[in-house]
Formats: structure tokens, C-alpha cells, sequence
């Protein structure tokens, strides 16, 4: 999908940036900036498209007696916090999670993050979270300051093929071991279910490699 406008401003390319950031999309957003210009009887349309636009710069162009006149307006620049608020980087989140959950250290959480990497799963930084999945095929977890979890209406609608549906039978019962205790599970399917924090650190070899098990079906 392609949104075409006179100007792009760099709000509208962070938004881009966000919708195109899940591993598991099937589809892009585009932003394409037309400028505009008058020739006589006729327009002459140049079209860029834009994936940093960092600063809008504009001027305001008359003819008087004949001659061009350009007037600046005022540059208007994307803040760091409006940067933020779109995507965090991995440094900024480990000091975020681990601030709000004291029981998990930076090293613990880096550890985790690391030991996923090498079971060849990947995370990515989005707003305010990390998305864990298996890179081109399936987004799994999300991991925010205040909990891990999944949907597995999602999971069910993302996975295709043939082993689709024993794979994603097993997922879900070996997660049910790291879940948060006082859920039902699966009782409802389009439901957020969260996995306790022990996955990161003392359950993290036990539940990597059940991850790991459901990689090699998927």
C-alpha cells in the first residue's frame, strides 16, 4: 500500500516505520511525496519516495515583475521523544524492563535476549516492546515492561501450511508449562496469555528449547 501526498512529514515516515517493523507482514507501506510544479497550461508532478525524511523544509515561491521570489518558512524537525514513541532501541528497553522489574537484571535480560539470537529466533524493537518470532514466518511473543504474551487466534491465522496445525498444537502445550498461573488455558482463543518472567532467567534453557523443538516442525 502506497500513501502519496505533497509533503511527507517525519511523524507520518515513523508511522511507516512502526506498521512495517512485525517480522511476520505479508505486505509494506510505502510513502511516495509528489512535488508540484506549474509550467504555463501544463504541471509537471516528480514523485520521491521517502524512507528518513528526518527534516521538512518548505518555501513559499512567487513570481513578481518577473522574478522568482522564495520565502523560507520555518524548518520543523522531529523530536527524540516523537522518535520514541514509535520504536525503542534494545538499550533503552533492558533498562526500562529492568528498572520496572528489579528481580530481572540488565545481564539476565540480555542473556535471554542473546540465547534467542543463537536458537536462531529473532527479536525486534517496536513501540515500547520487543516482538520475538522465527524470522519470515511466524511473530510469537511480545515482551513490554509488564509482561510476556501471545495470542494464539493470532498465532493460528499467521501459520501456513501443512504442518501448521500439528505445530501449532504442540506450541501451545508446551507453553502451558510457562504460563503465568490462574489462566485458563486456551479457552478462549483470541485472548492475550501471559508467560511468567522465570523464562528469562531460571527457566530460560528449558523454555528455549521447547522453542527450539517447535522451529524444527514449523
Amino acid at each position: 500500500m502506497m500513501i502519496i501526498g505533497d509533503t511527507i512529514r517525519p511523524s507520518a515516515d515513523k508511522i511507516a516505520e512502526f506498521i512495517n517493523s512485525p517480522i511476520d507482514m505479508h505486505h509494506r507501506l510505502a510513502l511516495c511525496e509528489l512535488t508540484t510544479y506549474k509550467m504555463a497550461d501544463k504541471f509537471l508532478v516528480v514523485p520521491r519516495l521517502t524512507t528518513s525524511t528526518n527534516i521538512l523544509e518548505r518555501a513559499v515561491i512567487t513570481l513578481k515583475d518577473s522574478k522568482i521570489i522564495a520565502t523560507e518558512t520555518k524548518q520543523q524537525q522531529a523530536t527524540e521523544s516523537e522518535y520514541k514513541y514509535f520504536k525503542i532501541s534494545m538499550e533503552d528497553f533492558i533498562s526500562d524492563f529492568t528498572n520496572k522489574n528489579p528481580q530481572i537484571t540488565p545481564d539476565m535480560l540480555s542473556a535471554f535476549f542473546d540465547a534467542l539470537h543463537s536458537a536462531g529466533f529473532s527479536t525486534k524493537t517496536a513501540t515500547k516492546q520487543v516482538s520475538i518470532g522465527i524470522p519470515g514466518v511466524v511473530s510469537l511473543f511480545q515482551i513490554s515492561t509488564d509482561s510476556i504474551w501471545f495470542t494464539p487466534s493470532k498465532l493460528q491465522t499467521t501459520l501456513k501450511g501443512t504442518k501448521a496445525k500439528p505445530a501449532l498444537s504442540y506450541l501451545l502445550e508446551i507453553l502451558k508449562d510457562f504460563l503465568i498461573k490462574g489462566q485458563n488455558p486456551y479457552k478462549v482463543m483470541n485472548k492475550f496469555y501471559r508467560l511468567d518472567f522465570s523464562v528469562i532467567n531460571t527457566k530460560r534453557t528449558e523454555f528455549i528449547s521447547a522453542l527450539s523443538k517447535f522451529k524444527e516442525i514449523v
